[in-house]
């Protein structure tokens, strides 16, 4: 795992609407490297392809978070990682989405061919993923975000509409991949930008476990090995998905039976996944 890299990217100040310093880093981040291209919009959207296929696997995340922009210092304790201002109070870290472009970047290090999209102000509405290039993902099969709480937790239905499937070809093999990785806690989810691309696009999108605990609080904090099972689960799913197109056209939560599929009717503004908690204060 490059835990300097996921630090870096937790040191970096973004919040809705001011979210410059993001967009620079991942554009320096970009232009370094010499097996991708990246451009940005007239919103600030960031969009990278890697490679040549005929449909490509894409991820993506979003760049700003809730947390007003200050200099921090991240560290590490106990298998977590959270940050302090420079009075020693514990802020926001800021995982969501922080952890999320850590793992978009770390599957464009691993994948020969994916596209990646980094959107702007995804929490107030996600309004970079509503004015998005229709263009650029005419020749993408799936999405994959990076952007549902902890370890465990898979986004079934956003914003009332469902994400992906629970049937054909799709589905049948997606779904060992969240059972080896653990990723079988479904629940309903307000919005992201998967929601927004389901609705304009007739592709699967899937939101995966980001490895970020107590979002939107100061006392938010990262777990490295839960970013790292994520990393894998994605890995995964895009070998077992391959550079396919599939069809999914939306779908509202009411019309579709959601049984034998494990669902969870939880609170969806208390993510602090007490059995993750547990296991790590017993280390």
């Amino acid at each position: 795992m490059n835990i300097s890299l996921l630090k870096r990217l937790l040191k970096v100040p973004t919040f809705t609407g001011t979210e410059v310093l993001m967009i620079e880093w991942l554009m320096n981040y970009f232009q370094a490297r010499h097996d991708c291209t990246a451009h940005q919009d007239w919103r600030g959207n960031v969009y990278v392809t890697k490679g040549v296929a005929d449909t490509y696997p894409c991820v993506c995340a979003h760049t700003d978070t809730v947390h007003r922009p200050t200099k921090v210092i991240i560290l590490e304790e106990r298998g977590k990682l959270f940050a302090m201002d420079w009075e020693g109070k514990m802020v926001g870290c800021g995982g969501d989405d922080k952890a999320g472009i850590y793992l978009c970047l770390q599957m464009l290090e691993q994948l020969p061919a994916l596209k990646a999209a980094f959107f702007v102000s995804e929490e107030t509405g996600c309004h970079g993923s509503r004015n998005c290039s229709e263009e650029w993902f005419r020749d993408v099969g799936y999405v994959m975000e990076f952007d549902s709480p902890c370890d465990d937790i898979l986004t079934f239905t956003c914003d009332g509409t469902q994400l992906f499937p629970v049937q054909g070809p799709f589905f049948e093999a997606a779904y060992p991949q969240f059972q080896k990785f653990g990723a079988m806690n479904w629940q309903h989810h307000p919005f992201t930008d998967v929601s927004v691309l389901k609705r304009k696009f007739n592709f699967p999108c899937l939101n995966l476990p980001a490895g970020y605990f107590r979002m939107h609080r100061t006392e938010e904090y990262v777990v490295p090995s839960a970013v790292e099972n994520s990393l894998q689960l994605g890995l995964e799913l895009v070998k077992a998905l391959r550079q396919e197109r599939y069809v999914f056209a939306p779908v509202d939560a009411q019309d579709e039976v959601m049984t034998p599929v494990p669902v969870s009717y939880l609170n969806t503004h208390d993510f602090g996944c007490p059995r993750v908690e547990r296991s790590l204060q017993e280390k």
